[in-house]
């Protein structure tokens, strides 16, 4: 019975390799590709509700730290100044939207930031001069 078992797993290892050998043979993946956007935060202000949205939808909060947000008087998750934070992405392309820990509207990227399918990491900065526009979200 023992060696019966070590076959069957012998023969499921076999056909594990045989398989990935000719995904990786014929160029295709079974696997999705790996971006990484990081946002840092180069300006004087801590930001509140750091986020970007990819292309499949789904909305990513860049928010390692507790801020204050002087609107909400309590502390949120954001971005102090001088931090960074990465994420595992999707392709998309879509504006960094925040909020300025101090209070206030939203604001965005007044350009949208691109993550092709060929691109691996991209690292975004913010700081005193990024432009920015008061915006929510379309």
């Amino acid at each position: 019975m023992k060696s019966g078992l070590i076959r069957a797993l012998v023969a499921i290892l076999v056909g594990t390799v045989a398989f990935f050998g000719f995904m990786a043979c014929s160029g295709a993946s079974s696997l999705p590709a790996t971006h990484r956007l990081t946002i840092v935060n180069a300006s004087s202000s801590p930001l509140s509700f750091v986020r970007w949205t990819d292309g499949e939808g789904a909305t990513h909060l860049f928010a390692p730290d507790a801020v204050y947000d002087a609107t909400l008087q309590r502390t949120v998750d954001g971005l102090l100044s001088g931090s960074r934070a990465t994420e595992s992405v999707g392709v998309g392309s879509d504006p960094i939207f925040f909020f300025l820990a101090g209070g206030g509207v939203q604001y965005r990227t007044q350009f949208a930031v691109t993550i092709g399918a060929e691109d691996s990491d991209l690292e975004f900065t913010i700081t005193e001069t990024t432009m920015i526009v008061a915006g929510t979200s379309p």
